[in-house]
């Protein structure tokens, strides 16, 4: 080889690293070049993670990725992102990529959970009257002569003692291992606790309309013409706690009440349930017909009173009007209701009301799965899945197709539906 083509290839080796070394270095610091505009523009990266974590990923329509992770070094704009699974409905979204930042296919969840396109069903056997499900799984359910608990992991496995009378309605504290048992026609009601598995008589109380409920931390409270009772089933008594009250709720940590005054209602707290010391937190209330109270983890209070939400803390601010259905999740602090044509849920991480959703046809028993994402109602044939992600078009999904359903729960990781069904029980697996 001569001296001048050594020479020549080492100037042109040079030349070549005088451009290459920019554009690496511009690579490395997320710049490319748009051919469009004619300048290095920064990019962005899309972030996906899904469950299942091997679905397919889709940009624009063309395969990036067979499973999730991060696309890099996008040029700036708007991307139609698209996951695929086979057995699974396809979840898409309309995302801006923006410069020197990461664009999260799910902001909220972490994570973008796919729900199966063909549902699989277990019918659960017998007619049913009621159901309840908890956050541990399992399910109790009336039907014509017994209680029944099944876990919905293992749904062929089941117990079941007989009623001691007819029954239509049963109630389940937040543990799952008491239930409250009543029959609408009547002013009989038991209480049943599983160990004991004995029926205890609640009518022998002598309480005259009493409104039952359980505490955050299991007691047993009866609410019986203005007075709040601790009550003690296995012992029969009912103990005198608080005077005067029309609405109350234990957390736990305190008791929350509106009591009666000569000038209205007035909300107060109580450190303890039984003692007469309270703080007040509002007063001069309107004497509402009937209300409840819904208090958050975080001790945020919400009073739904004559069909309106309200939130309660230096003042009584207005939420809702003409609230038709909602539920309350105090493990999550999670508080979703539909009205006037809306469903809305209360976000715990804002502290503001958040829109789902409007139509015109009702959106009953809605319940709110903020791991998830992802809001569930039914109308009188349909259960479906709305996602809350506002941002391009919501996804959103039917999980089932009935006849005249009347209630749906859902399990604590959002993996089985329960559908009432006029008297049908099925449990839905769902994702």
């Amino acid at each position: 080889m001569n001296k001048s083509l050594r020479y020549g290839i080492l100037a042109v080796g040079f030349l070549a690293f005088l451009i290459l070394a920019p554009l690496a270095i511009f690579y490395v610091r997320g710049l490319t070049y748009n051919f469009a505009t004619g300048q290095f523009v920064q990019t962005g990266i899309l972030g996906v993670r899904s469950q299942p974590a091997d679905a397919q990923i889709f940009l624009n329509g063309k395969l990036i990725k067979s499973k999730e992770g991060d696309i890099k070094f996008l040029t700036p704009g708007e991307y139609d992102l698209t996951l695929r699974k086979a057995g699974y409905s396809p979840w898409e979204k309309r995302l801006s990529v923006l410069p020197g930042q990461v664009t999260w296919a799910n902001p909220e969840a972490a994570k973008v959970y796919l729900f199966f396109d063909h549902p699989t069903a277990v019918i659960v056997p017998g007619v049913i009257a009621a159901s309840d499900i908890n956050s541990n799984g399992n399910l109790f359910y009336l039907t014509a002569e017994n209680l029944n608990l099944i876990s919905i992991v293992q749904p062929d496995q089941s117990q079941n003692w007989t009623l001691p009378g007819p029954a239509t309605d049963l109630a389940v504290s937040p543990d799952g291992t008491q239930v409250i048992i009543s029959a609408s026609s009547s002013a009989a009601s038991w209480y049943f606790r599983l160990g004991d598995n004995h029926f205890f008589d609640l009518s022998s109380l002598r309480l005259i309309n009493p409104k039952w409920q359980f505490s955050a931390n299991g007691n047993l409270y009866a609410l019986s013409s203005g007075n709040l009772y601790a009550v003690d089933p296995a012992a029969g008594q009912a103990t005198l706690w608080q005077k005067n009250i029309f609405a109350a709720t234990d957390t736990g940590g305190g008791l929350y009440a509106l009591v009666k005054t000569a000038t209205g209602l007035d909300f107060k707290f109580f450190a303890d349930p039984r003692g007469e010391v309270s703080q007040t937190i509002l007063s001069g209330l309107p004497e509402f017909r009937q209300a409840q109270i819904f208090v958050s983890l975080d001790k945020q209070a919400f009073i739904l009173a004559d069909g309106n939400l309200y939130q309660a803390g230096s003042q009584l601010l207005p939420l809702a009007a003409q609230v038709s259905s909602w539920d309350f999740d105090a493990s999550a602090s999670s508080l979703i209701f539909s009205h006037t044509g809306e469903l809305d849920y209360f976000n715990p991480f804002t502290g503001e009301v958040d829109f789902i959703t409007r139509r015109a046809e009702l959106m009953n028993n809605p319940l709110l799965q903020l791991e998830l994402d992802y809001a569930f109602f039914n109308s009188h044939t349909q259960v479906s899945a709305l996602e809350l992600d506002p941002r391009g078009r919501q996804n959103e999904y039917l999980l089932y197709q009935g006849d005249n359903i009347k209630k749906i729960s859902l399990d604590q990781p959002g993996k089985t539906l329960a559908v009432l069904d006029g008297q049908q029980l099925k449990l839905i697996t769902i994702r």
